[in-house]
């Protein structure tokens, strides 16, 4: 019994220490696991699942190790095996690889378990994730050995050859873009067209190397000419020196859909863009692209690869700037060659030289074994020349001379004397001013010196010098030797290279300059040529002619030639010449022309002219400005200066010459405001500046200036006056008080009704804002401070009413406007307003209100009136009506015809009484109805009008005109009212005629009627006698009887009323069977207080 307790408590202490393990490996952050002597796992913790991508099911005996990386199972086991055998703790870093392929690193560790007697009954282990440290160790040793690969690239462009360049630039490439996951890497080279500083300037973009993936087709012949246009969001980014980051093409901004577009043609997922920069300007980039994955590229790569385009950048540029040398130097050595000199580089210091081979060969030396002094050349010179040659040497030296070059004989090596001509310049001078380098050339000229007798040959030398001095300083000739028996003639390869072409690419004949030059020049060349052979060489063969680049472009050359080899009959044999470009004098040229029609322009459009002054001559030269402000017609020429005074005002004539007169004697500038007299006898106003110009002796020696035509000036400097006369005298009429207030100080400005408005005196106040503060009622100071702070935010202007109390308790209204002046900063500085004072304005409303309300009871008064009326004498006019009818029908046969005839009278003045009630209160609506203003179409209200009376009375022959679409702002209820009953009195008072007129027009405004149309009906009826006018508007009056005329006499005014209400006017003009024409006018915008 005792031996089943003691088991049963150290199984249940087992199974409890199993339990409390299982709840410390399921709370703690790292995977644990278990297992036996062998390596079987029997347990493991959610965490080491998760790590290991397995499941614990999965994990059990030997399955755990189905999730270990491939690449590193068997050092797992290898590593386990070494552990066990030795005894000791299992340590290792490796990876787990889950079923969906994703990698965690790992660092595991493992001790073994024993029981009581020390035996090994398995294992218990911990994996912890490594892998965010792995990762930057990885990013780590990818940047370290990124950095290495850049350091070793740039490296090998420090001193490589330009033969090597692009091919290094092609492996560079290469391992840049197999180091950055790039699918290709290329250079794009810059070709622009316009200024840089534009924000995308013309031009194109070509690819000069490339490297790409072997699966990937190379692009560098498709992307030939490119306009930047294609990418211009990229190109101006780079162009203005940005990187062009973009890891994800299709998640380009919106401004970059172009260059979208232009990326997705190129199948390209990823890209990024160097600028490249030579000088200070993009001539291109560097770029990746990656055509499948998204690739990102850290800040670190970028800088790099930003410092690796630019290494690239300097070799191309020193290659460049090498081969530009090279190809001068060659130049140089060329043209010395062919002119026979010699360079010469002498350590004044020293006396010791450098020169060239052409030096010493002229001279008759070895070059390689040469050595040129100061004082070896002096024992070589003609004892003849000596004294004279060393005295402009040391004079020159000296400082005395401001040029060397002297002509001399000098001693060769086989013994005969050379004429040297020997130009030189110091160069170089210590920190005391002391003279340290000279160069210079020595050029044999003992030719010219054999042939200066003959004066043809030495001005042929004398011009050969001068095109070689043209040679040395543009380099830009090039020479050609025609044979012109056989018309062969040899072009200099720098002659190709000015238009734009290789030697090999043109063939030596004079074929290939007639091909390149303009064809209007070529028949100018050719009859130069024509006129020297005519001459025999007296008359020069140099023209100025255009000839045509290979990009298309122009080229300006200065052509000149000598016939130098005739035969016994005077025909030429040979010819040499060279071209000199001089394309960069021409654009000078252009632009000095453009300047000058600029300055041109400047002067007309500013009314600003320029003038020169000759003292002695009293000369007047002036630019075109000045003929135009004076109306001087050029032809005419320049006045004298007296002619000049007579133009100017006899008042400014004196004050003008004084002031001449004094800047000629005083050497002074002057500023001077005249008035004067154009050709055409207008008055005008100058302001004439003139500034002395005076020789190295400060003796005058001219007067220039300017003169200003400022007549606008002083005519806005008049009006201006005239409207602060005006304004002043509106301020001081109107009682306006004004102020100006410094905010900040604190400091007010204002005229005397300020103080009288606010009943203050000047002196008394202190603070400005407290005092004036002070005298607002204080029922309305916080309005009014509110007011000013809404003012000051910039919320509104400040405009406000207010009441101020005087000193004697009276209250005045005061209305208020002002305006904020405010700094860069947005903070009130000033406050500028005006006051009003409104006390009677006030009252006036307050009388106005009452009157208004009794207005209002009265109008409601009548209103009733008009009903009682209305309804009381309709009640008998009904009963006298309906009795009467009523008698008619029932005792209608004990009537005679007279008795008949009274009943008859009887109901139609019933009737007519009636109708008068009823026009009463029409009229009565009138006056009172709310008017609604719109756009009325009176046209249209008089052909609907006429339309209806056309239909009842259809046997009438009325003639009708009518303009058409004539609108007015009016109320559409009362315009129906005036044209209804105009028209139909025009339909009524033509109707005893058999044919009638009606007419409804418009007279457009005079300048008398307040630009007011007029608008009429017009009818050739009965017409009125004018005598009686003033009736026709009249209620009850009627020029005709009713007789003739069916009416009640109230039409007219309804219609007078109804225009009144408007605003307008009503009048009539006839003749007594003539017609009558109703004029009318109905202001287009009505003031409110007509409209209420």
């Amino acid at each position: 019994m005792s031996t089943y307790t003691n088991s049963f408590t150290a199984n249940d202490l087992r199974l409890a220490s199993e339990q409390r393990f299982i709840s410390l490996a399921a709370s703690v952050p790292v995977g644990i696991y278990r297992t036996d002597d062998l390596g079987n796992c029997r347990y493991v913790n959610d965490r080491w699942c998760q790590l290991a991508g397995l499941t614990s099911t999965e994990a059990e005996g030997f399955g755990w190790t189905n999730g270990l990386h491939p690449s590193d199972r068997e050092l797992v086991t290898v590593e386990w095996n070494k552990a066990l055998q030795a005894n000791r703790p299992f340590q290792l870093e490796y990876r787990f690889q889950n079923k969906a392929g994703e990698i965690t690193w790992v660092y595991g560790q493992a001790v073994a378990e024993s029981d009581e007697s020390g035996k090994i009954i398995g294992y218990i282990g911990t994996i912890t994730d490594i892998s965010d440290r792995k990762a930057t160790e990885q990013a780590l040793k990818l940047q370290r050995d990124f950095n290495q690969l850049i350091a070793e690239i740039s490296s090998r462009f420090v001193d490589i050859s330009p033969e090597m360049l692009d091919a290094e630039i092609d492996r560079t490439l290469k391992l840049i873009g197999e180091a950055t996951h790039s699918d290709t890497s290329y250079l794009i080279k810059f070709c622009l067209n316009d200024q840089v500083d534009a924000l995308l300037p013309d031009g194109t973009v070509s690819m000069t190397h490339e490297w790409a993936k072997p699966q990937y087709p190379r692009q560098i012949t498709l992307v030939q000419n490119i306009p930047l246009t294609a990418f211009p969001w990229a190109n101006a980014k780079l162009l203005h020196r940005e990187i062009v980051n973009m890891p994800r093409v299709a998640e380009a901004p919106i401004e970059a859909a172009i260059d979208q577009a232009s990326w997705q043609r190129f199948n390209i997922v990823s890209a990024l863009s160097v600028p490249i920069i030579q000088k200070s300007v993009v001539t291109g980039t560097m770029g990746f692209a990656s055509f499948s994955d998204v690739v990102i590229w850290d800040e670190e790569i970028i800088r790099l690869l930003q410092v690796m385009a630019q290494t690239i950048a300097n070799a191309q540029q020193r290659a460049q700037d090498e081969q530009q040398l090279y190809e001068s130097e060659e130049r140089l050595r060329l043209a010395l060659r062919a002119a026979n000199q010699g360079l010469y580089d002498l350590n004044l210091q020293t006396g010791e030289a450098i020169t060239s081979l052409e030096y010493a060969t002229m001279l008759g030396y070895n070059p390689m074994t040469f050595q040129e002094t100061n004082a070896k050349w002096l024992e070589r010179l003609h004892p003849d020349d000596r004294e004279q040659v060393a005295k402009v040497y040391q004079d020159y030296v000296a400082g005395i001379l401001p040029e060397y070059k002297v002509e001399f004989r000098q001693y060769t090596q086989t013994g005969e004397w050379k004429w040297i001509l020997s130009l030189g310049r110091i160069v170089s001078w210590d920190e005391q001013g002391n003279p340290l380098r000279m160069l210079g050339t020595h050029t044999d000229i003992s030719d010219r010196k054999q042939a200066e007798a003959e004066r043809l040959l030495t001005e042929q030398i004398r011009q050969e010098l001068k095109l070689l001095e043209n040679i040395f300083d543009t380099l830009l000739a090039g020479y050609w030797d025609w044979n012109l028996q056989t018309n062969e003639e040899y072009l200099s390869p720098k002659f190709k290279k000015m238009f734009g072409y290789e030697d090999d690419e043109l063939p030596n004949s004079p074929e290939t300059w007639q091909h390149l030059i303009f064809d209007e020049d070529l028949s100018i060349v050719l009859d130069a040529f024509d006129r020297h052979i005519q001459t025999h060489g007296e008359f020069p063969f140099c023209n100025e002619v255009r000839y045509r680049h290979k990009d298309g472009s122009t080229v300006w050359v200065i052509c000149s030639g000598q016939v130098i080899t005739w035969d016994e009959n005077d025909r030429p044999l040979r010819m040499i010449g060279c071209h000199i470009d001089i394309s960069d004098r021409k654009r000078s040229e252009e632009q000095l022309q453009k300047s000058d029609v600029h300055l041109k322009t400047a002067q007309r459009i500013g009314k600003l002219g320029s003038w020169e002054f000759d003292p002695y001559t009293e000369q007047i030269v002036w630019s075109d400005e000045v003929f135009h402000i004076f109306g001087r017609d050029p032809a005419m020429g320049t006045p004298s200066f007296d002619a000049l005074q007579e133009q100017i005002h006899p008042d400014d004539q004196d004050n003008h010459q004084q002031v001449i007169q004094t800047a000629i004697a005083t050497a002074q500038s002057y500023d001077l405001e005249i008035r004067f007299y154009r050709c055409d006898g207008s008055l005008g106003y100058l302001l004439s500046r003139g500034e002395p110009i005076v020789d190295a002796t400060g003796q005058l020696t001219q007067l220039i200036g300017t003169v200003l035509d400022i007549t606008d000036r002083k005519q806005a400097e008049a009006e201006l006056q005239n409207l602060s006369d005006r304004l002043t005298l509106a301020v001081e009429s109107g009682e306006i008080a004004i102020w100006d207030w410094n905010v900040p100080d604190n400091i007010l400005i204002c005229n005397d009704r300020m103080y009288e408005m606010y009943d203050l005196v000047r002196e008394q106040i202190t603070s400005v804002y407290d005092t004036w503060i002070s005298r607002i009622h204080p029922d309305d100071q916080p309005i009014v401070e509110a007011a000013i702070q809404q003012s000051f935010a910039g919320e509104k202007d400040f405009d406000s009413e207010f009441r101020v109390v005087h000193s004697d308790g009276s209250l005045h209204y005061i209305k208020a406007y002002s305006l904020v002046k405010r700094n860069a900063q947005g903070e009130p500085m000033r406050m500028i307003g005006m006051n009003i004072d409104i006390t009677d304005r006030k009252c006036a409303e307050v009388k106005l209100m009452h009157t208004t309300a009794q207005l209002a009871a009265s109008n409601r008064e009548l209103e009733a009136f008009a009903y009682s009326v209305s309804h009381d004498l309709r009640s008998p006019l009904r009963a006298i009506d309906g009795f009467s009818k009523a008698l008619l029908e029932d005792y209608g046969d004990k009537f005679d015809a007279d008795g008949k005839d009274y009943f008859d009278r009887i109901r139609r003045n019933v009737a007519r009484m009636g109708m008068l009630i009823d026009d009463l209160l029409r009229l009565s609506r009138i006056s009172r109805s709310e008017m609604q203003y719109s756009k009325v179409n009176l046209s249209m209200l008089v052909q609907e009008q006429l339309d209806e009376l056309q239909s009842i009375d259809t046997e009438r022959q009325v003639e009708i005109a009518i303009a058409p679409d004539v609108c007015v702002t009016a109320d559409i209820v009362l315009m129906r009212v005036v044209i209804s009953n105009l028209i139909q009195n025009a339909w009524k008072f033509t109707s005893h005629h058999s044919k009638a007129r009606i007419e409804f027009g418009v007279i457009p405004p005079e300048k008398h009627q307040d630009n007011q149309f007029t608008y009429f009906v017009r009818d050739d009826g009965a017409g009125f006698d004018m005598s009686y006018a003033d009736m026709l508007f009249g209620v009850f009056q009627r020029l005709h009887n009713t007789n003739e005329f069916a009416g009640t006499g109230i039409g007219l005014a309804t219609v007078q009323r109804s225009i009144h209400r408007h605003g307008g006017r009503i009048w009539a003009e006839g003749a007594v069977e003539k017609g009558a024409t109703i004029y009318f006018t109905v202001p287009d915008i009505l003031p409110k207080s007509l409209s209420n």
